[in-house]
């Protein structure tokens, strides 16, 4: 499953005619030792969604054809966490960042003791890690690698169990509740495993906000005419592009129905970037670029990524492509 969200950038960049930032969240891959009847791997997602939804401004698109995308381009084989893999889904969603995880370690313990001061004592702990890894889509610089967020809660009940007083409970017995109860539940979530959920989400969420908050808001149009390395497209002057901006250039990903029921089949297949220079704004929305890539097309999706603006630069520098491509290289050597 592939969820995917659109926020306004906050920076300089933004103008009334900005395209919002677009995320896309794979479903969290389940790598822990958990086995048991929860869907792990759904709930933690629909948590992060929420979260990023609801700290980050991002909204929630329509599912159904980004899963689609995840589901046709990373095999049961593929490391979700590997960048080139995930941008390929990031890309075919039409999003600008795309966001994958797995869920390392996931459990509730019990813990028996005997205070010769007070009698009993019972220690429970929550403890849920994942690994997280964000992409720039549009152009592969990878802004998070395989990062750890961690929730870990524990929480020490000292009563009087030896004389079976008031803070009397028996851990195997409340563990075990906890456990048969539906994941959703109020018992669950106000358990120490509930609150390490939410304390690994609202962790996960915070490094993802920092590195997506520095992504400008990714201007798109089309390339309307190629004449040598003259490359023509329709953004101009009303997105805010000036000369010197780096633009990327790469056929589109279209989405293949079914010409009666409109069923989706699957996806035309993504082809590699081309980088672009700005070099003349001849209108509103008419721009010239430059490229030494031959192969751009008239009907190539054109993504803005980054430019001077006010003395700094914004968005993605050209040297952060060059080693984000140098270290796919490597990778695939």
């Amino acid at each position: 499953m592939c969820l995917a969200w659109t926020a306004l950038a906050g920076s300089a960049l933004d103008s009334p005619t900005a395209a919002p930032v677009r995320v896309a969240l794979i479903r969290l891959e389940n790598r822990s030792s958990y086995n048991g009847p929860w869907d792990i791997s759904r709930h933690l997602s629909r948590q992060l969604q929420s979260s990023l939804s609801a700290n980050t401004g991002m909204q929630a698109a329509p599912a159904a054809d980004v899963s689609e995308a995840s589901h046709s381009l990373l095999n049961l084989s593929d490391d979700v966490l590997d960048a080139r893999k995930i941008r390929a889904v990031g890309r075919a969603c039409g999003s600008d960042i795309v966001i994958s995880g797995t869920i390392d370690h996931f459990t509730l313990e019990g813990q028996s003791g005997i205070s010769y001061r007070v009698g009993g004592l019972e220690r429970f702990v929550g403890e849920v890690t994942l690994t997280i890894t964000v992409v720039d889509a549009r152009s592969g610089a990878v802004l998070m690698d395989r990062r750890t967020a961690t929730g870990k809660i524990s929480d020490n009940d000292v009563g009087l169990a030896l004389l079976k007083g008031p803070g009397y409970r028996e851990t195997t017995n409340i563990l075990q509740v906890i456990w048969d109860s539906p994941i959703d539940t109020d018992l669950v979530q106000g358990s120490v495993l509930g609150r390490a959920m939410q304390m690994v989400v609202a962790d996960a969420t915070a490094q993802i906000s920092r590195v997506v908050s520095g992504v400008a808001s990714g201007r798109e149009g089309r390339v309307v005419r190629v004449r040598g390395q003259d490359i023509y497209i329709n953004l101009g002057s009303e997105d805010d592009l000036r000369p010197g901006d780096l633009v990327l250039i790469w056929p589109s990903v279209e989405v293949l129905r079914d010409p009666k029921t409109s069923v989706m089949l699957g996806l035309t297949k993504p082809g590699s970037a081309a980088e672009a220079a700005v070099q003349e704004i001849r209108d509103k929305r008419l721009a010239i670029c430059r490229s030494t890539d031959n192969s751009v097309r008239e009907g190539d999706v054109v993504r803005f990524v980054g430019g001077q603006r006010e003395g700094k630069w914004v968005g993605v520098r050209p040297e952060r492509l060059n080693s984000a491509e140098e270290g796919y290289s490597r990778k695939g050597e």
